[in-house]
């Protein structure tokens, strides 16, 4: 038990300098400001008709390559400080008693600050468009409507509402799945980071984390294949094969695949870590 209490104390640690970290303030307003800029048109939309919105429409912002491309380049901004070995961290060990209780207290971090940072997404989601927000356990006649036509694109509204996702989804597990799906992402995204960064340099870990999330980008514009091999693309649900009929990997090959690369990261991370000594870094 005691040694359960160390890996979630250690995580701890790591979210209470949150509050003091200018990086975290930084990454909230960008998100904020880039969400208010896509939903706004909603917003306007809905002000000028009288109509009501879902509060559904992450999944429909994580079926746009742009909107996947910033909303994950966050999630590097968010790890870019692995794998989070500050001044009083080499101390933090000691008193956790072995090294691997501090590694997984750092994994816990990730996995747990990766389920967060897609939580706030949604909500952030709402929270613009909050004086519109219709609460019904339905897409709802807005959002059905742009999924069935061009209405949106006629309003100046430059997100994609994919037919398919409203009539595969109800709208409640189509969220639920977007942030799984997310959070596993940028677990994923974060121990490769934190992987990386041991071994080479921060820098290095951040180059390594645009490159993935900019690959999503490229499978839009040349073999659409190549979404097997990029998870980023992953998020969205419009590109999963549901029954064996397209060329887009399955929902057991995203779980999976996901799973196998967090395990090798983890992996490699800790026979990485537990045969060098701890260098201290600088905050960023």
């Amino acid at each position: 038990m005691g040694k359960v209490f160390a890996c979630f104390s250690i995580a701890l640690h790591n979210f209470k300098k949150w509050a003091v970290n200018p990086r975290l303030y930084i990454l909230l307003l960008m998100e904020v400001l880039y969400l208010h800029s896509r939903l706004s048109p909603v917003g306007e939309l809905c002000a000028r008709t009288g109509y009501k919105v879902t509060p559904y429409l992450l999944p429909f912002l994580l079926d746009e390559g742009s909107a996947v491309m910033m909303l994950f380049l966050g999630v590097v901004l968010l790890f870019c400080d692995a794998p989070f070995i500050e001044d009083e961290q080499p101390y933090i060990m000691l008193r956790s008693g072995r090294r691997i209780l501090w590694f997984i207290g750092q994994m816990l971090y990730i996995v747990v600050a990766s389920v967060l940072y897609l939580i706030v997404l949604y909500f952030i989601s709402v929270l613009v468009l909050l004086p519109h927000i219709e609460w019904s356990a339905e897409w709802g006649k807005l959002l059905s409507t742009f999924s069935q036509t061009s209405a949106a694109g006629q309003n100046g509204i430059s997100i994609p509402f994919a037919r398919v996702i409203t009539a595969r989804f109800d709208p409640i597990p189509a969220v639920l799945r977007c942030v799984v799906n997310g959070s596993l992402v940028a677990t994923v995204l974060g121990m490769l980071m934190f992987f990386v960064n041991l071994n080479i340099s921060r820098t290095a870990g951040g180059i390594c984390g645009t490159a993935l999330v900019l690959w999503n980008m490229v499978t839009y514009k040349t073999w659409y294949w190549f979404v097997n091999i990029s998870p980023v693309s992953w998020v969205n649900l419009s590109r999963v094969d549901y029954d064996g009929s397209s060329i887009y990997p399955s929902l057991t090959y995203i779980l999976l695949a996901l799973l196998a690369l967090f395990a090798v990261l983890s992996v490699t991370s800790w026979v990485t870590l537990r045969r060098r000594n701890i260098d201290v870094l600088k905050s960023v």
